[in-house]
């Protein structure tokens, strides 16, 4: 009995300190992120730390369909884009980087992407984005003329390219 306390101890100090955990769906092991952005963010922020890592990797790994992508030229461009993730999301953490690969092949400029972050309360500190009506992350959102044309929204129904090109030809 006397060693059974110290045993309980350690066990309950050793569990905090764990920080790796497995998405049953996927195989794979992610990192529990330590730092959530939050707010208005660009994309070089979303490219370091814990959500960096995820970015890159999904960024690098990412094929999409060729065909789909020679489709979505000169398509893209008269459309507005914000996403709306959270760094500590999953989806978000594998969707971004692939979004802005595909991005990157059309030749998009990244920089009139707008990106927000929320925490886990799916709020976004002082920035009010409740005219986004944002219900799962991420949400990526495409404007022509100030105009919602569609969204896509947590995961793809086909791919990210594809339900691209489905909300461009709308």
């Amino acid at each position: 009995m006397k060693f059974a306390i110290p045993f309980i101890l350690l066990f309950f100090l050793l569990i905090p300190g764990l920080s790796i955990s497995q998405d049953n769906s996927s195989g794979k092991e992610f990192e529990k992120d330590t730092t959530i952005l939050i707010g208005k963010v660009e994309r070089n922020i979303l490219q370091q730390g814990d959500f960096g890592k995820y970015f890159k990797e999904e960024y690098k790994n990412y094929q999409p369909c060729t065909n789909t992508i020679q489709q979505l030229k000169n398509k893209v461009y008269e459309n507005s884009i914000v996403i709306v993730l959270a760094t500590w999301c999953h989806d978000s953490q594998e969707q971004v980087g692939r979004f802005y690969k595909i991005l990157d092949l059309l030749d998009y400029n990244t920089n009139m992407v707008a990106t927000i972050c929320l925490d886990k309360n799916k709020l976004a500190g002082e920035l009010d984005i409740s005219s986004y009506d944002v219900k799962l992350v991420p949400t990526f959102i495409f404007y022509n003329e100030l105009k919602e044309t569609g969204r896509i929204t947590e995961s793809p129904n086909a791919s990210l390219e594809k339900d691209i090109l489905q909300i461009l030809n709308q």
